[in-house]
């Protein structure tokens, strides 16, 4: 039985996909592990009910997200699910209900943006990111002439945890992607050297298959065209000696025509394995 872990690494880090596919997996799971611990620091701290559920229904459209993309593989639907209701929506209102730029959602703001980028592309992904700095900007401005955060909240040391909690996560979930991105990386580009010196060995032995083949038809083609001059030259004499003559560069130009023949037979056989 397959080991559970290298399991789950095959199925949604498997080299073979998509890199957007790939960050798009580790940020689905690492947005369920963000948001259950989230959830239950929630819990324990005695957060309201309600952000608890909060945390809970973004851990489930997180796994529902990942399900769903690898299950019908439309994963552009999904980039663009998250980013619309997690990124600019979800993140907006945990920003606002909670303690916004002096909690750790400043950080999980980075998170978004950085994701947006990778899992987008071209003009699409600077517009969108543009679009959640905007997005971003604005409500670190709203929260600043419409502070209303409870004033014990700053005397506590709930302020310096949340920010601790978002800064480790974050820094955890770009790390690991980055590192996890890095040791595929590393490994296409093994595969990709061994099978360029793989290709230079074959462009090798092509170049010196070619010149063995051109050195050793070289001569029968010679031997030929010299044979065929002769017996043009002897049926223009006419005669029964002329055309012995004839008969007889006939015969060799026949055994020089054999000789390429092999020569091609040989080249074919070498040149076989290269072709696999």
């Amino acid at each position: 039985m397959q080991n559970p872990i290298r399991h789950i690494a095959n199925k949604y880090l498997n080299k073979r996909l998509d890199l957007r596919v790939r960050i798009f997996n580790i940020m689905a799971a690492s947005g369920m592990t963000v948001s259950l611990l989230s959830a239950v620091s929630a819990f324990t701290s005695g957060d309201t009910l309600q952000e608890c559920f909060m945390y809970l229904a973004f851990a489930l459209l997180s796994a529902g997200l990942l399900w769903f993309a690898t299950k019908t593989g439309r994963f552009q639907l999904c980039y663009n699910i998250t980013i619309a209701g997690i990124f600019m929506c979800g993140f907006s209102v945990f920003f606002l209900s909670g303690g916004g730029y002096y909690g750790s959602m400043p950080y999980f703001f980075v998170f978004a943006v950085v994701f947006t980028i990778f899992m987008l592309e071209g003009k699409a992904a600077i517009i969108m990111a543009v679009a959640e700095l905007a997005l971003y900007t604005a409500l670190c401005l709203y929260r600043y002439n419409n502070l209303n955060i409870d004033p014990a909240y700053f005397e506590s040391e709930s302020i310096l945890y949340e920010t601790l909690f978002g800064f480790i996560l974050v820094s955890l979930a770009l790390g690991i992607t980055m590192f996890i991105q890095l040791r595929l990386y590393k490994a296409q580009q093994k595969t990709l050297d061994e099978q360029n010196k793989t290709l230079d060995r074959i462009s090798q032995m092509k170049t010196e298959l070619f010149a063995n083949v051109s050195h050793e038809m070289k001569t029968p083609l010679t031997v030929i065209s010299v044979h065929v001059q002769r017996a043009e030259a002897f049926m223009k004499l006419g005669g029964e000696k002329s055309n012995a003559k004839v008969y007889e560069s006939f015969a060799l130009v026949q055994e020089e025509i054999m000789r390429l023949s092999r020569v091609w037979s040989r080249a074919r056989l070498q040149f076989r394995p290269c072709k696999n």
